[in-house]
């Protein structure tokens, strides 16, 4: 299985050409990378004897369902008809989910010992509404990714200086390939991760789990709900219908003047 971690630069030419073009677009400065080919990819997803049901803490569905369905709602409308007050309400489901599973979530911990993380963009936002990135112990990486002959190349940046730590609490948006979220936690000497998202992939939440078993420390999921299958672009579909859409696209332009 080829999965190729790069804690900093110089990357490999053919990783370095494809991840200078977000570099370009976003004014980014990629510290560590990642590259999953598509052996890597189809290995960490898939079913084995050991993991025919992927392993992950699932939110309260009848508490959580309500707001899954507004969700795909507005992931499924055309664009032109996307307005701040959809935007509101996908955010304000988000929320609502995060809320269930931290009230549920007995790891959930803020001992001086965890390092917070809120993956840019949409985790880091949640994250931030959340109260879940307190000051000195908090970062807020961007994990860019980009398919690539089949594969996946994952670049990081924003990583905080010193990168060896106890405990990790992430963010996250959505799980669907779990490339940027493994990109990420690749970046990090840890113990233990706790990992908060909303919605994943039975297929990336196996690849969590196979990757937490490759390095042998645990990784704790926190999901609110698993469904849908990966597109060739890795979105959660089902029925030709998004599961979840873009996180980052549906809620970034609520906080643009912030982000700027």
């Amino acid at each position: 299985m080829k999965l190729k971690n790069y804690i900093s630069k110089p990357f490999p030419n053919e990783v370095a050409t494809v991840l200078a073009v977000f570099e370009k677009q976003y004014g980014l400065n990629f510290d560590g990378a990642m590259e999953l080919n598509k052996e890597a990819l189809e290995s960490l997803h898939k079913p084995t004897v050991h993991s025919q049901t992927p392993n992950a803490i699932i939110g309260n569905q009848e508490l959580i369902q309500p707001h899954a369905k507004v969700l795909k709602k507005i992931a499924n409308l055309p664009q032109d008809l996307i307005e701040d007050k959809q935007r509101e309400e996908f955010l304000n489901s988000l929320i609502a989910i995060y809320s269930i599973l931290l009230r549920n979530g007995s790891n959930y911990t803020f001992d001086d010992d965890v390092h917070f993380i809120g993956i840019e963009r949409e985790g880091a936002i949640l994250a931030e509404l959340l109260d879940m990135l307190p000051p000195s112990r908090s970062s807020r990486p961007h994990a860019k990714r980009a398919t690539h002959n089949g594969g996946i190349i994952v670049g990081v940046s924003k990583l905080p200086t010193t990168r060896v730590v106890s405990r990790l609490v992430i963010t996250d948006g959505a799980i669907a390939s779990g490339s940027t979220l493994i990109a990420v936690l690749s970046q990090f000497d840890f113990e233990r991760a706790i990992v908060y998202s909303a919605h994943a992939t039975e297929q990336g939440v196996r690849a969590v789990n196979a990757f937490a078993k490759l390095i042998g420390k645990p990784i704790i999921l926190n999901i609110g709900y698993m469904s849908g299958i990966l597109n060739e672009k890795f979105y959660a579909k089902n029925n030709k219908l998004y599961e979840v859409g873009d996180l980052g696209d549906m809620i970034a332009p609520l906080f643009i003047d912030k982000m700027r």
